[in-house]
């Protein structure tokens, strides 16, 4: 399974999408360095080597932008340890591999990551905060089922509920 999947999302969708998938990791990368309020669509038009109308064609603004990445980093991310997950047949296997593919899609996807854990105060829109809050929650739930399992076979020791907070 390809990772960061900018490039393969484009390559099959032709090249309105192509341009897209160049936005949005054009803006992840400057967003990450700058952060969200330093960064104008006229950086991320200049980075990409398209005009600002072509950006504001496939995004009505800089929040849009910013929430996009965020969102499709959350379900890939989500979707790399989903399919990790399916090949898993013991709970230690299944913590191995939570953890490793969440390492692995991290290191192929830095600056979407970087983004995603520290730059949602560009989002206002409450409809699209909520979005993102439920794929962090089926991130969690995957977490807190892989350890659940564990425990309940007796692969894990229960934990104080105390250390682990949210």
């Amino acid at each position: 399974m390809t990772v960061n999947s900018y490039q393969t999302e484009a390559e099959s969708e032709g090249p309105a999408s192509e341009s897209r998938s160049k936005i949005l990791a054009a803006a992840a990368r400057l967003i990450s360095r700058r952060g969200y309020h330093a960064v104008s669509i006229t950086d991320i038009s200049q980075a990409v080597g398209l005009s600002k109308a072509t950006i504001y064609h496939h995004f009505c603004s800089k929040e849009q932008i910013l929430t996009t990445v965020i969102e499709g980093t959350l379900r890939r991310l989500n979707r790399h340890i989903r399919t990790r997950l399916n090949d898993c047949s013991t709970p230690e296997a299944a913590l191995i591999g939570f953890v490793t593919s969440q390492a692995e899609f991290f290191e192929a996807n830095i600056s979407d990551f970087a983004v995603t854990i520290a730059r949602t105060e560009g989002i206002e829109a409450s409809e699209q905060q909520e979005a993102i809050n439920q794929l962090r929650i089926e991130y969690e739930s995957m977490l807190e089922a892989v350890i659940t399992d564990g425990i309940v076979s007796g692969c894990f020791r229960p934990f104080e509920a105390d250390v682990i907070e949210r």
